[in-house]
């Protein structure tokens, strides 16, 4: 390894090693403790870190991780405001509320601009009650 000679590249370099130092010790933290895979996700996102970085470090996808944290949306335990913007959410409840029940490929067509995701995570929330 070699070490950098200027002082931004190794303040660079040492900030990245300390990120992936903190992510481990996050995953750490729950793991083998008697946690579900769901809550281990949960408490990772509550801790701070992004859902990219929990896949990443648990070594799920990032679809797993979201299925994890729509059940918690789902519960009224996040805000769905934390995962999409307030008007995607207007515009997915009123396709639903117009539409009834549909799937997520005929919310899709209507709602080009949203992406499966997001259409899940209102759907998550709008099961629980809390949207």
């Amino acid at each position: 390894l070699e070490v950098p000679t200027d002082f931004e590249a190794r303040k660079k370099m040492f900030l990245q090693k300390a990120t992936i130092s903190k992510k481990k010790t996050t995953a750490s933290k729950y793991e083998n403790k008697g946690y579900d895979t769901k809550e281990v996700s949960f408490l990772m996102y509550a801790d701070g870190l992004s859902i990219d970085d929990i896949a990443e470090e648990r070594g799920l996808t990032k679809k797993k991780i979201c299925k994890h944290l729509e059940y918690y949306l789902a519960e009224g335990e996040l805000n769905i405001t934390d995962f999409v913007p307030e008007d995607k959410i207007r515009e997915i409840s009123l396709v639903v509320a117009k539409k009834g029940t549909l799937t997520l490929s005929g919310i899709k067509e209507e709602l080009p601009d949203c992406d499966y995701q997001e259409i899940r995570f209102v759907l998550a929330a709008m099961e629980g009650g809390n949207h």
